[in-house]
């Protein structure tokens, strides 16, 4: 193994969470005469960090509003769908791989840390994560000063990123840790420009360090 320890992101990566953030956000939108997302590919388009800026983007006016309304509202939408989230498919095998491989796994995540660590108990694998970074509050600002904390003094050549979004792309440059990227909340077009290996699925992505055509 190249790497000592997977730096695992958790929405779109772990969690199959997309249609729950679509349906989550839609009400809102038509709530307020706004147009709503009609498909996995115009999330796509549209979806970022900061998780402002992707509001911004679907028409949100915070001139009228505040941001943390806003936020507030989705996270309840979100919180009454969860139960219905179900793991990225192969994902759990790929966790299980890399504990077998004696891998220590860690999450770093935008999400808030008791609803993480919540689903993780519900899909069965919390006991395969050491440490979890993640946020104290559901507004869902960068993780890029959470990472940079943690990577302070370590030995960066050791770790991998596991991510679904150019975000994850983002931050593995600014600490300095190499990535894998998963289509999840972005899909190839936006991953491919980032300069790391991508990958259309979790099945494939384990299929590809199987058989040699990743190093990890």
């Amino acid at each position: 193994m190249a790497y000592n320890c997977i730096v695992w992101d958790f929405n779109g990566t772990i969690i199959d969470d997309i249609k729950v953030g679509i349906d989550s956000v839609n009400p809102l939108l038509s709530a307020r005469g706004l147009k709503t997302i009609d498909s996995i590919e115009e999330y796509r388009r549209h979806f970022d960090f900061p998780i402002k800026e992707y509001y911004s983007s679907l028409g949100f006016d915070f001139s009228k509003e505040p941001y943390e309304k806003i936020a507030h509202e989705w996270v309840w939408n979100y919180q009454s769908l969860s139960h219905t989230i179900k793991p990225v498919s192969g994902v759990c095998d790929v966790i299980k791989y890399f504990y077998e491989a004696g891998l220590k796994q860690i999450i770093l995540s935008a999400s808030e840390r008791d609803m993480l660590e919540t689903k993780l108990m519900e899909i069965g694998v919390s006991d395969y994560f050491e440490d979890i970074l993640a946020l104290d509050n559901i507004y869902a600002h960068s993780k890029l000063e959470i990472a940079k904390d943690y990577f302070k003094g370590k030995n960066k050549s050791q770790y991998l990123m596991i991510g679904d979004t150019t975000h994850d792309a983002f931050v593995a440059k600014e600490v300095g840790i190499d990535a894998v990227l998963v289509c999840g909340h972005h899909g190839r077009e936006k991953l491919e420009k980032e300069g790391f290996p991508v990958c259309d699925d979790m099945i494939s992505f384990l299929s590809d360090i199987k058989n040699g055509n990743l190093i990890i």
